[in-house]
């Protein structure tokens, strides 16, 4: 047996290689990055749907707590801070007038719920800080009846936006879904044809 140089037989056996690699990162960077997603993105989003559109009238604005409170932002230590208002409503309810709590966004009441904070306003300076929830404070005084979202769970908590599209949620499965089960093809494929030799060097190089 002679070893020859097969430039053709080597420039296949490493785009083979290279194939290999590259489905493999593709294959375990949906894994992770979807894990991510559904944490950030799907889990909130079902959350966010058991609110139900309703319509509030504000009763009471005040800034309820001494302190102040520390934006969610774990990777860096310098975290800004804001003042926390809370906001009381009426809504209509089972046709009852209930009272509750009013939050902004989803993500406010997931993070801020148990200090019963309206916003959370984390910019990057704390003067902004209070600047923005001073704006929200008279946004609402100067504001009527307003559709808003009642929780169906508790009754007494209430969002005035909702962030999440179905469309969001869609592209956050659906492409790392898509990207991971055709790596794993062409993975399958590979293996299925014999290609998974092309790691073994001397079997494909010697003749």
């Amino acid at each position: 047996m002679i070893v020859c140089s097969c430039p053709r037989r080597r420039s296949a056996v490493t785009l083979i290689k290279v194939t290999y690699i590259v489905c493999a990162v593709t294959l375990t960077t949906p894994l992770i990055v979807g894990s991510f997603l559904v944490h950030m993105l799907v889990f909130p989003y079902f959350h966010e749907s058991e609110f139900e559109p309703g319509i509030c009238v504000v009763v009471k604005i005040e800034f309820h707590l001494v302190g102040r409170l520390k934006c969610e932002n774990k990777c860096s230590k310098a975290r800004s801070s804001f003042p926390c208002l809370r906001v009381t409503i009426v809504f209509e309810k089972d046709d009852k007038n209930r009272s509750g709590l009013l939050f902004d966004t989803i993500v406010t009441h997931q993070n801020y719920r148990s200090y019963e904070c309206a916003t959370s306003s984390c910019l990057q300076r704390q003067e902004e800080n209070d600047f923005a929830a001073q704006s929200f404070r008279l946004s609402l005084q100067s504001r009527g009846p307003f559709r808003c979202f009642v929780s169906a769970q508790h009754g007494d908590e209430a969002l005035m936006y909702k962030v999440y599209e179905p469309s969001t949620i869609f592209n956050a499965l659906f492409w790392p879904l898509s990207i991971f089960c055709l790596s794993f093809v062409i993975i399958a494929i590979l293996c299925t044809t014999g290609q998974c030799k092309a790691w073994n060097a001397d079997a494909l190089l010697i003749t």
